[in-house]
């Protein structure tokens, strides 16, 4: 999938990196303000009050476009907007635009 703009291309770099570096030390002072627990990836995607309603509404459109998302668990969905592991277009851009939202409110880039 190429995605053209540049901004939702850093923020996936960004995300997928503190993915990689879940357990590193670089996380443990990256606190976060809401919640006061390690602010990662996971955190920030799937679990942070600041993030709720952006969350909320995505996944509600995700499971009406692709009904076997709500099966999955929360880090399978995490990994599954992480690496954009599906075929329809409009489930990738539904994706790239939740993304877009958490970085912009969370001043991730």
């Amino acid at each position: 999938m190429n995605i053209k703009s540049t901004f939702i291309r850093k923020c996936f770099a960004y995300l997928r990196l503190d993915k990689a570096m879940y357990y590193d030390k670089y996380n443990e002072n990256n606190i976060c303000d809401a919640c006061n627990v390690t602010k990662d990836s996971y955190h920030i995607l799937m679990i942070c009050k600041t993030t709720e309603i952006e969350r909320n509404t995505f996944l509600q459109n995700m499971n009406v476009l692709y009904p076997n998302f709500h099966n999955l668990s929360v880090y399978e969905k995490l990994i599954s907007i992480l690496n954009m592991q599906f075929n329809d277009l409009e489930v990738i851009q539904l994706i790239c635009s939740f993304v877009k939202q958490i970085c912009v409110k969370t001043k991730l880039i």
